[in-house]
């Protein structure tokens, strides 16, 4: 296992995370320039793909929150599947697990977000959904992140 810290500027929006070895920190304007991401995790072969943003406030994670997610999801992606909703545990905080399907990519997406005071953290994941090794590792990657 391989621990990383992030720092976004001036120290704010500090994370860490622990992940497999076959995983690699790349450099978020390499493999999605336009997401505003802090950080990227990539599996070595190509099968997954974690960012990690900073993003607004999001202290209500309740059912009109989740409808304007699913809506936009419905309008920018064709093959959009939706798979689960949950409350789970991050960084010992509620955040809400949404997970999805892109069918004609045959890729497995889950959009983590974990309220943080005035503003949550984000984690944005996709993986082969041929491959339940990868995605149990995303969930270890995700159940990882911590606040500092």
């Amino acid at each position: 296992m391989t621990t990383s810290s992030r720092a976004g500027a001036n120290g704010a929006a500090r994370f860490h995370v622990t992940y497999p070895n076959d995983w690699k920190s790349v450099a978020v304007t390499q493999v999605a320039p336009q997401s505003g991401g802090l950080a990227a995790l990539e599996q070595r072969a190509g099968l997954g793909l974690i960012i990690f943003r900073r993003t607004g406030s999001a202290s209500h994670l309740d059912g009109a929150f989740v409808r304007n997610l699913d809506r936009e999801l419905r309008r920018t992606t064709a093959d959009y599947k939706p798979v689960g909703i949950k409350i789970i545990k991050v960084s010992g905080e509620k955040a809400l697990l949404f997970t999805y399907l892109r069918t004609k990519k045959n890729e497995l997406h889950n959009i983590v977000v974990v309220p943080a005071g005035d503003h949550s953290f984000t984690i944005a994941t996709a993986s082969s959904a041929a491959s339940p090794k990868i995605a149990k590792e995303v969930g270890e990657i995700i159940h990882s992140f911590k606040l500092l």
